[in-house]
């Protein structure tokens, strides 16, 4: 299917080149805390791994450990082809139902917002493609295995099935849910043997993100909006008042309607960032190539090309986002590896360098952490750096410390030693030993008996 997409498709094959490109470099210099969270999971699940952050939805690490024939290192760049990949096929077959020339939507779908964000955490490009696939088969069953794979990729995908009542059919509905429950069973029945709970992992998931968070929610950012649609709004703008004159027929009225949902998602997240809106993107494309068609016949098609694929390659340079690791992290992790459990406020990117680490302690537990002989290694990232105690000097002054640089600072007694342990708990199970009020079955109690 991709080999028969991509013959004699010059201008596509060049467009997913350079942007693939991006994506890689963009890795290849940075280590994202998702990423590398995922990474984790797929080692986690399939044999081998210490670490496992429950909250996490399974696709990415599946196709991470699918690609990891040659080493996880090297199945991190193929799963980022993969999913540059699929969303070049997802671009332009989802243009072609829309009656749009696939390049030029291609190209406005490879924003400066898309190029920076798209594979930065590691999901959101993937679920995108997914969620365009879904919506371009919508009539046929197979919008219901890309939908549930969606979900899979990210949970808050599930709030996109609303966009079902589109067949327009019970019967077609009620099979694709049929099907997207076939889909996620396997991933229920990992649940269920490890867990207990065939929805545990979206269980964590909704507790720490919709729960949990409500106590450091912020509001929602126009700045967001405005940083994804970019300076397609004044075309977007036209395109969707264009649009709304015509009553929205047939691809139009569907578009609007993820348009809804994506804003609606992104608002009910009580942590909103700016990659919350990732789904923005579509309708912000789109809109946009409804207004560049009127203009195409005046300008020629291959110059709007170009000056899409100038502009937002220029742009996503210039705006070019990355994670990158402030000196004196692999220091610090080679500092404390060893035979000894590690804390830390970086401990996502530790277990990814293979150092067991489990989050920094409160500060009411800091004394006993280091007296059952942990270390704790605290790294300086700047004033507003986690735990809030490791900037109290006086505090820090009274602890027992094995080494400090101007990058970490390392507390424990050397004659103690805590034996390494796997840190597979959830959120849930994390947040319920610190005293919060933390379970399952009022989250969904419809599966706990």
């Amino acid at each position: 299917m991709v080999c028969g997409f991509f013959h004699d498709r010059r201008r596509t094959i060049f467009l997913f080149s350079i942007s693939t490109a991006f994506f890689l470099y963009q890795h290849m210099i940075g280590l994202s805390w998702d990423f590398s969270v995922y990474v984790l999971n797929a080692r986690y699940m399939f044999g081998g791994g210490h670490y496992m952050e429950w909250l996490r939805a399974p696709l990415m690490p599946f196709l991470l450990f699918t690609l990891s024939f040659a080493g996880y290192r090297l199945g991190e760049y193929l799963y980022i082809v993969l999913a540059s990949m699929l969303f070049a096929v997802a671009s332009v077959k989802f243009a072609g139902k829309a009656g749009l020339d696939g390049n030029i939507f291609y190209a406005l779908m490879l924003s400066p917002y898309v190029l920076n964000w798209g594979l930065l955490a590691g999901t959101e490009l993937l679920t995108l493609s997914l969620l365009m696939l879904a919506l371009t088969y919508l009539k046929t069953w197979r919008s219901c295995v890309f939908f549930g794979l969606g979900v899979l990729a990210r949970y808050t995908t599930v709030s996109y099935l609303v966009l079902l009542a589109y067949k327009r059919n019970v019967k077609d509905v009620i099979l694709c849910l049929a099907v997207l429950v076939l889909v996620f069973t396997p991933w229920m029945a990992y649940n269920k043997a490890l867990k207990g709970h065939p929805l545990y992992s979206v269980g964590d998931s909704m507790f720490f993100n919709m729960v949990y968070r409500r106590q450091y929610a912020t509001e929602f950012s126009l700045w967001h909006v405005a940083g994804v649609i970019g300076a397609y709004l004044p075309f977007m703008a036209y395109g969707l008042c264009a649009c709304l004159r015509r009553r929205l027929p047939g691809y139009e009225g569907l578009v609007l309607a993820f348009m809804i949902l994506a804003l609606i998602s992104y608002w009910r997240i009580p942590v909103k960032e700016i990659r919350h809106l990732f789904n923005l993107s579509l309708p912000a494309a789109y809109f946009t190539a409804v207004a560049l068609k009127r203009l195409e016949p005046s300008v020629g098609r291959e110059l709007v090309l170009a000056s899409i694929v100038l502009l937002n390659f220029s742009m996503g340079t210039l705006t070019f986002e990355s994670i990158g690791l402030w000196p004196g992290f692999y220091e610090g992790a080679e500092a404390v590896r060893g035979d000894c459990m590690v804390m830390s406020n970086m401990w996502p990117q530790l277990n990814y360098l293979g150092v067991r680490a489990e989050t920094y302690p409160e500060r009411v537990e800091v004394r006993a952490e280091i007296g059952e002989g942990k270390r704790i290694i605290l790294y300086k990232y700047g004033p507003e750096s986690e735990p809030e105690y490791m900037h109290d000097v006086d505090f820090m002054g009274g602890l027992p410390t094995i080494d400090e640089t101007y990058s970490y600072v390392i507390l424990g007694e050397i004659g103690r030693c805590a034996p390494q342990e796997d840190v597979d708990g959830s959120m849930m199970e994390l947040l319920d030993n610190r005293g919060y009020d933390a379970e399952l079955c009022p989250l969904l109690p419809l599966m706990c008996g």
